[in-house]
């Protein structure tokens, strides 16, 4: 009903309605309940750690962005999503205000931390975030030090 509600209202705005499935969570819509994505004329989108091979079937309305995290294991993911022309999230030590680097992995990175629309993302781009709050002060590697 949340979802009906929200197209009624991006339809009277003249607008295309997304919506992120995945606030905090990283299920697998595309297999817990595939109807879902032909039900409203909606983008999907969301971010997970998930291995590309867990989620290369996925709607053509459902965006997804991996999420870089600390790991060995989950770095290596994150250059196979860039490989294949996915996008990656991953987040810098840069502070506010302060211009990301130009490049991860020889990849291009934008400013993700204009807005949350993964989707308008080039194939193939990094979305950096800065680190906030706690994170600032990590040191599993999960952020990524720049300077």
């Amino acid at each position: 009903s949340e979802i009906a509600a929200h197209v009624r209202k991006a339809q009277r705005a003249s607008l295309r309605p997304a919506v992120r499935l995945n606030g905090t969570s990283d299920l697998l819509w595309e297999r817990i309940f595939p109807d879902i994505f032909d039900t409203f004329d909606i983008q999907y989108y969301d971010y997970t750690k998930y291995p590309l091979r867990f989620r290369d079937k996925r709607p053509a309305n459902y965006h997804l962005t991996f999420s870089r995290a600390e790991t060995q294991e989950n770095h290596i993911e994150a250059f196979k999503w860039l490989l294949t022309g996915g996008n990656v999230a991953v987040v810098f030590d840069t502070p506010k205000g302060q211009p990301l680097p130009k490049r991860f992995l020889s990849f291009p990175i934008i400013d993700a931390d204009q807005h949350d629309m993964r989707f308008l993302d080039q194939p193939g781009t990094v979305a950096g975030l800065r680190a906030k709050a706690d994170a600032r002060k990590d040191t599993t590697g999960f952020v990524v030090r720049v300077a």
